[in-house]
């Protein structure tokens, strides 16, 4: 799992459904320092070991070119699932959520899905 720009900051993933079964040690941070220092970091993963990008970002901050560059080294995996974090107490309007599904339309993936990301109930 791919925490883009650090939205998810100390709850960390387990306050999220689709997160639930990301084990510790496969979250990694991005988009928070400079491209190179992420670029250097994905590099260091063993690609092998995944099939699917989860990728969690900012649904209320657009999309960036940035982003689409520091994906560059993750282009092997078949599929991601962007995961748009909403802000706390706040819907996702539908048009933050149309930028991504256009976004997600150009990242290098076989195959591309976008969700809203639910929060777990107890």
């Amino acid at each position: 799992m791919v925490d883009y720009g650090g939205g998810l900051g100390s709850e960390g993933p387990q306050q999220y459904e689709q997160l639930l079964s990301v084990p510790p040690g496969r979250q990694l941070t991005i988009g928070v320092a400079a491209l190179d220092a992420d670029l250097a970091q994905l590099q260091t993963l063993d690609l092998h070991q995944y099939r699917r990008l989860l990728l969690v970002v900012k649904a209320w901050e657009p999309p960036m070119a940035e982003l689409l560059d520091a994906l560059a080294p993750l282009a092997s995996l078949d599929r991601c699932t962007v995961l748009l974090l909403p802000l706390p107490g706040k819907p996702t309007p539908r048009r933050k959520v149309e930028d991504w599904h256009a976004f997600a339309r150009r990242l290098p993936f076989a195959s591309v899905d976008v969700q809203l990301l639910n929060r777990v109930v107890d």
